[in-house]
Order: structure tokens, then sequence, then C-alpha cells
């Protein structure tokens, strides 16, 4: 009896991850320094989500600094914010009154 031996090829790929647009997620454990920004850039990555409001928390620091860190290193900034939907009107609240106060526009992209 012969053992047949079967070769599995990988199909070349016809779309590389370069022709896809690159974001970053930004919440209170990302490194809050203009270095970690730059490095982004050079990675290709011209555009953040920072994270405006976690519920339960009635200032989120880090998305003023996050926000201003980002803008600084002429990045595209957008939002988002983390519920547990236990006080969800409030959690809505909190975060639109972020979104003005840090400046964000109607062409900023928001998610929940």
């Amino acid at each position: 009896m012969s053992q047949m031996t079967t070769t599995i090829q990988t199909p070349p790929r016809t779309v590389t991850t370069q022709n896809y647009p690159r974001m970053a997620y930004c919440s209170a454990i990302t490194t809050s320094t203009p270095e970690h920004y730059e490095h982004l850039k050079k990675f290709g990555i011209s555009t953040v989500s920072v994270c405006l409001h976690v519920s339960g928390f009635d200032y989120h620091k880090f998305a003023t600094i996050h926000t201003d860190l980002a803008r600084r290193a002429e990045m595209t900034t957008h939002a988002f914010m983390i519920t547990d939907l236990h006080e969800h009107i409030d959690d809505v609240i909190a975060f639109t009154k972020r979104l003005v106060k840090l400046y964000y526009t109607v062409k900023a992209r928001l998610l929940f």
C-alpha cells in the first residue's frame, strides 16, 4: 500500500492590509504620550476613536488627554463610550456633554 501526500497551497493574497483604512481605539489603558501617537502615524494610522465616557464615572479624564494628543498629532478623532446600559439615559447625557466640551464636530463618527 502506498501513501498519498496532499499538499495544501495557500492562495495568493489579492488584497493587502495597506488597502484598508486603519484606526486605533484609545481608552484609559492606552499609552498617553505624544510619542505613542507619532508611533501610530508611522504605521499608517491616521484616525483614532477615543473613549469619552464609561458607565459609572462622572468624569473620564483620559477622554480629554487622548483627544488632545490625537489632535496635536493632526489625526482624525472619532468617539465612543462604554456603557453597561444600567443608567443608559445618564450615560448618553454624559457622553453628549463630553462631545460638546471637547469640540467634536458633526463629522466625527460615534460608536456606542
